[in-house]
C-alpha cells in the first residue's frame, strides 16, 4: 500500500497547478483499501474524500460518456503573428465540431475543450502541433453511422483470421522492464575473438537508458529504436562494437566510417511512423556519390556562395519502394571502390541517434565504433566536433519518409550545412534522415572515444541499483561522476517560437524536506537542457552551462526525461555531467559555449562554461 500512495502522491503532483495540498476524490472498489486517516496521507494530499456508492462510479461514468472528435496535426505559419495563429486555432476548432456533428450527438451539447499547441523546435520558421478535442452527448433518436466499406472488409477478413496465423508478438516494454530490474544480475560483456563487444537483449536496454541520460533531453526518444535492435538481435544478428583504436589495424577495418541520424522536431520522430527506409536510403545514397561513375545520371547545380547540390540522378535510390535493393546491393558492395564503408557511429550519443547506428550496423555485418562527434546531444548538425574542425562534411543526403530528399556534394562551411538542411526538413514534414560524408580514421581524433560504453555503465548503474533497491538517481552520480544539482517537481514550463527552435524553461522547486529556503532551479531549453540557474532572494546564480550537460532524470527511477515530456508536476532530479574535452577548446566553444545559445544579455556575464564539481 505503499506504493499505492506514492503513486497516488505522484499522480496529485502532476494534476494540480500549485504547490498547495488538495483533495482525492477516491471512486472505485479499490478505493476501500487505502487508509483514509491523516496518518495515511501521502504528501501533497490534503484529505481523501469518498462520495457515496463511489465503488460503482466507473460504471455509471461509461454509461453516461460523452462521443468525441479529436485533431492532432502540424501546421505552420510565415510568421508568429498573434492573429494568424488565432485564425488557424478558430479553424481546428470549427473542424472539431464539424467533425463532432458528423457523428450521433445534439448539437447543442457540444464543447470544445481549450486548445493545446505545442512548437516544435527543431524547425526553420513556425511550426506548431496543435491538438482539439470536441464533445458531445450521444443522440439515441438518430441512426447509428455506417463503417466504411473498407472497414468492413478489414474486420470480416480479422475474424476469419485463424488463431495460429497471427503475427509474433514481442515482450511488452513493461515486462521488460520488470525482468530486467527484478533479476539477480546479468552477464557481463560479451567479446568476439577480435576483441569486439557483442551486444546482448541487456546491453541494448542499459544503452537506451544511458543514451538519454546524455542526450540532456534531446536527440529524440530511443524507444523505437530500442525495439528494432530487440528485433535485428531475436532474427539472430549480432551487433559489434568496435574501439575507435582498432580502426586501421587489420584490412577488414580499413575504409570509412559511415554516419547516420535522424533530424526533425523530436515530437514527431516520436509519434510519427517512418517508413523504415528513409535511414537505409541515405545511407545507401552518400555511397553511391563517393563512388560516382561516368553518365550515372546525377545532375549537379552550383550556387551562389559555392554550394553545390544535385537536382536529379538519386529518385530512384530514394524511392521506399527501390531501398530493399539498394540496401541489398550496399551489402555487397560496401568493401568494393576507392571508399569502402568499414563501421558506423553515430553522429551524436544523444537519445535515438545513439541507437540507430546499431541497427543498421548488424544488418550490414559491420561494427559500430564506440566514440561520438558530440559526447551528448546539439540541436544543430554543425555542432557536430568534426565539422567544428573543418574535416569535410559532403556529400550529405537528407532523405524524408515518403522518398523526397536533398543532397549537397560541397558546401562552404557546417553552419551553411544547417541552414540549408533545417529548411529542407521542414518541406519533409519536419523529419528526415541524415548522412554526411563518411569520416577516414584521422578524423576520429576530433571524435569522443568510449560514447557508447559510457551510455552502457549509465544505464546499468541504474538497472543495478534497481535490482538491488538502492537510488538510482545515487547510482547515476556515482558511475557517471554527476552533481545531483536538486531534487524537486516541475511547476512551470514556458516555451516560445524563436530563431527557428523550441525555446523556453522550465522552473523547478526542490521538494519540501529538501531544506532549499525559497531557492528555485530555472533550466532553459532550446531543444535540449542548455544551463541551469539557481534562483533565490530575487538574485539568478548559474549552477550548471553548456557545454557541460545539464540532464533530468525521474527521482524514482532513475529514467531520462526528454524535453517533449515535460509537464507541470513531474518528480525530478537535476543532475550536472562535465563535458569532454573536445567541447572545452577555445575553438568548440565558439559553437558549444553558452554565449553562442539564447544571444544576449542572458548569458553576458557567463565568460567561461559553469561546472559544479562533484
Amino acid at each position: 500500500m505503499a506504493k499505492v500512495r506514492d503513486m497516488i502522491s505522484g499522480l496529485a503532483d502532476v494534476m494540480k497547478g500549485s504547490l498547495d495540498e488538495v483533495d482525492i476524490v477516491l471512486v472505485g472498489g479499490g478505493g476501500d483499501l487505502l487508509d483514509t486517516s491523516d496518518a495515511g496521507k501521502p504528501s501533497g494530499v490534503a484529505r481523501f474524500v469518498k462520495p457515496p456508492h463511489g465503488q460503482v462510479a466507473n460504471a455509471v461514468g461509461a454509461a453516461i460518456g460523452q462521443l468525441s472528435f479529436a485533431i492532432d496535426e502540424i501546421y505552420s505559419l510565415p510568421s508568429n503573428d498573434s492573429e494568424l495563429r488565432a485564425e488557424k486555432h478558430e479553424e481546428y476548432r470549427d473542424r472539431a465540431r464539424q467533425g463532432l456533428l458528423s457523428m450521433r450527438v445534439h448539437a447543442d451539447s457540444i464543447t470544445v475543450h481549450p486548445l493545446v499547441e505545442r512548437t516544435l523546435g527543431y524547425m526553420p520558421g513556425f511550426w506548431f502541433r496543435v491538438q482539439v478535442l470536441a464533445v458531445g452527448d450521444i443522440d439515441d433518436t438518430q441512426p447509428p453511422p455506417q463503417l466504411p466499406a473498407l472497414a468492413e472488409a478489414e474486420l470480416a477478413a480479422a475474424a476469419s483470421t485463424p488463431q495460429g496465423d497471427a503475427p509474433e508478438q514481442a515482450i511488452p516494454p513493461d515486462a521488460e522492464d520488470a525482468m530486467f530490474t527484478s533479476a539477480p544480475d546479468f552477464s557481463p560483456r560479451q567479446y568476439d575473438s577480435q576483441g569486439m563487444w557483442i551486444l546482448s537483449v541487456y546491453d541494448v536496454w542499459c544503452i537506451v537508458i544511458g543514451a538519454g541520460i546524455l542526450g540532456c533531453g534531446g536527440g529524440g526518444s530511443p524507444s523505437l529504436a530500442k525495439i528494432q535492435c530487440l528485433r535485428a538481435l531475436r532474427k539472430g544478428l549480432t551487433i559489434r562494437i568496435v574501439d575507435p583504436d582498432r580502426i586501421g589495424s587489420c584490412p577488414e577495418l580499413t575504409g570509412r566510417i559511415a554516419n547516420v541520424a535522424y533530424m526533425g522536431a523530436p515530437d514527431v520522430v516520436k509519434e510519427k511512423l517512418v517508413a523504415g527506409t528513409e535511414l537505409k536510403a541515405s545511407l545507401c545514397a552518400v555511397h553511391k556519390l563517393l563512388n560516382r561513375e561516368a553518365n550515372d545520371g546525377i545532375v549537379e547545380e552550383e550556387l551562389e556562395g559555392g554550394t553545390k547540390i544535385i537536382t536529379s540522378g538519386l529518385d530512384k535510390l530514394c524511392r521506399p519502394d527501390s531501398v530493399p535493393a539498394a540496401w541489398s546491393q550496399l551489402r555487397e558492395t560496401r568493401l568494393k571502390g576507392e571508399q569502402p564503408l568499414v563501421a558506423l557511429m553515430p553522429l551524436e550519443v544523444g537519445g535515438l541517434n545513439c541507437v540507430v547506428p546499431l541497427v543498421l550496423a548488424a544488418e550490414l555485418g559491420i561494427p559500430v565504433v564506440n566514440c561520438d562527434g558530440m559526447g551528448r546531444a546539439f540541436p544543430q548538425l554543425d555542432m557536430f566536433v568534426p565539422f567544428i574542425h573543418d574535416v569535410d562534411s559532403c556529400p550529405c543526403v537528407l532523405v524524408a519518409p515518403d522518398g523526397r530528399w536533398r543532397a549537397c556534394t560541397r558546401i562552404p562551411n557546417a553552419p551553411e550545412l544547417e541552414r540549408v538542411l533545417r529548411e529542407a526538413v521542414g518541406t519533409f514534414g519536419c523529419i528526415g534522415s541524415l548522412s554526411c560524408s563518411p569520416l577516414r580514421q584521422e578524423d576520429l581524433q576530433y571524435c569522443v572515444p568510449g560514447s557508447i560504453s559510457r551510455s552502457y555503465d549509465l544505464g546499468h548503474a541504474v538497472l543495478a541499483a534497481r535490482r538491488a533497491h538502492t537510488n538510482p538517481v545515487d547510482a547515476i552520480c556515482q558511475v557517471g561522476n554527476a552533481v545531483l544539482v536538486a531534487r524537486g517537481r516541475i511547476t512551470d514550463y514556458n516555451v516560445r517560437v524563436a530563431q527557428g527552435f523550441a525555446l523556453g524553461d522550465i522552473t523547478v522547486h526542490p521538494f519540501e524536506d529538501a531544506g532549499a529556503g525559497d531557492a528555485r532551479y530555472r533550466i532553459d531549453i532550446q531543444n535540449e537542457y542548455i544551463c541551469c540557474f539557481k534562483v533565490s532572494g530575487g538574485k539568478s546564480q548559474a549552477v550548471a552551462t553548456v557545454p557541460h550537460l545539464v540532464t533530468l532524470v525521474d527521482n524514482k527511477t532513475g529514467y531520462p526525461i526528454t524535453t517533449e515530456e515535460l509537464q507541470p508536476g513531474l518528480r525530478v532530479a537535476i543532475l550536472a555531467l562535465r563535458a569532454p574535452d573536445l567541447l572545452l577548446s577555445d575553438k568548440a566553444l565558439q559553437f558549444v559555449g553558452p554565449q553562442h545559445f539564447m544571444k544576449g544579455d542572458q548569458y553576458a556575464g557567463i565568460q567561461e562554461p559553469v561546472y559544479p564539481q562533484p
